[in-house]
């Protein structure tokens, strides 16, 4: 089945989508406090990438097999 994944980020959250022919799930994060203004746009859709990718593998494909 393929998924397709959007995301964005700002100084202070990261969000991302994921949406097949069935479901669609949106998620949206804070940064910790401690970084609010201080990653840049740039870094955080970095980080947002990365944590979508991790958080759809534990979603879709771990819990596929429990």
């Amino acid at each position: 089945m393929d998924h397709t994944f959007y995301f964005d980020g700002n100084s202070r959250t990261i969000s991302w989508v994921i949406e097949n022919n069935e479901i669609k799930m949106e998620q949206m994060r804070m940064h910790a406090q401690r970084y609010f203004g201080k990653v840049s746009v740039e870094r955080s859709k970095h980080i947002d990438l990365h944590v979508g990718i991790f958080w759809s593998i534990g979603k879709f494909i771990i819990k596929k097999w429990q």
